[in-house]
Formats: structure tokens, sequence, C-alpha cells
């Protein structure tokens, strides 16, 4: 719960294209966020001792930091930028003619998962000491694994359809204002990663 309620890039980016694209675009992303989180699953309890030597790298966390805060950055610029037409306040369906592609919310949604430190930290911490310091069976483990990405993509769900009312609630200036605030906050989340692996 802790991890589904977290205040971060991930949340703002799903309520950011549910507002401003439609819910297909946040759902579309969403599940590129859900298949990073699964990727690192599989890696986690798999690859138990390879991930462990991966992270003990010295320059595993700086690498990521830098990766992923470049691409919070560029993606935070982009819905900066990006406008919506009055057009899209009460259109819930992915367009054609809209600026994100289906193949560019998918890539948004797992690169920021993928390259942001936490999720890696998280999984690596519950495979390690969860399920194999606990000895859990495969049976458990997978309850385990299947009930926290339950929660998270239930959470998820709630917050794109959360920003589904919102949207309605809104006229196409309060858009390009709040599509400005979450840009600014990816902006800021990405310098604050890269500047986080260097201090």
């Amino acid at each position: 719960m802790g991890l589904a309620l977290l205040v971060g890039p991930l949340i703002v980016l799903l309520l950011q294209l549910a507002l401003k694209e439609g819910q297909k675009a946040a759902w579309i992303a969403g599940a590129g966020i859900w298949t990073s989180d699964l990727m690192y699953v599989l890696l986690a309890h798999f690859g138990t001792d390879q991930l462990v030597v991966a992270i003990d790298w010295p320059g595993f966390e700086p690498l990521v930091g830098i990766v992923g805060g470049i691409i919070l950055v560029g993606v935070g610029l982009a819905l900066y930028f990006r406008r919506s037409g009055t057009h899209l306040v009460h259109v819930d369906d992915y367009q054609e003619g809209q600026r994100t592609s289906p193949f560019s919310a998918f890539w948004q949604g797992f690169a920021i998962n993928t390259f942001n430190p936490f999720p890696i930290v998280f999984w690596s911490t519950v495979a390690l000491t969860l399920v194999h310091d606990e000895g859990l069976s495969g049976g458990q483990a997978f309850s385990l694994y299947a009930g926290i990405l339950l929660t998270i993509v239930l959470s998820d769900s709630a917050k794109i359809w959360s920003a589904k009312w919102l949207r309605q609630k809104l006229n196409s200036g309060w858009l390009d204002r709040v599509g400005q605030i979450g840009g600014a906050l990816l902006v800021v989340f990405g310098v604050a990663l890269i500047v986080r692996v260097w201090v």
C-alpha cells in the first residue's frame, strides 16, 4: 500500500496523460509500468544472485539515476509544452491525431518505471528478504508477488478513473495549466534524481 500510494513521477505521468490525452493513453502508460514491474519481479525472483551483484556494482546507482533523470526531464518537458485542444475536454477515447502515440505512451510508463531506482530496490528487497530469506515456496512467492502487483494495478486504475472525473470538470485552459504543473513536477523529479546520485 505504501508503494501504491507513494506520490512520485509515475502518478504524475498517469494523471497527466489521463487529463490531457484521455483515459486510453493513461491505460497504455499503466500497462508499460506494470510490464516493467513484472519484469523486475521475474528478474528478482529468478536472478537473485545476479541482481545482488548488479546492485552492488558501484556504477549501478549513478547509471540508473542519470538515465532515469534524463527520461523524466524529457517526458516532463514534452508534457509541459504540450497543449490540449477544447475538443479533447470531454473525449475519453484515444483518438488518432493526438500527439502521444500508443507506443510512446507505453514507452513513457515502461521507461520511467524501469529507470527509477526505487522499483529496483523495492522488488529486490521483496525477493531477498520476504521470499528468499523466509524460504517461501513457489506458490507462496507467486501469491506474494501477485498480491503486490494487483494492489499497484488497482491503485493506478483508481488514479486514472479519478482523472476522468476531473477531466470533465476542466476547460482547455485549465487542462493546459495542470499539464504545465505536472510537466514541471516531472522535470523537478528528474533533476533531483540526477543530483541525488552525485551527492
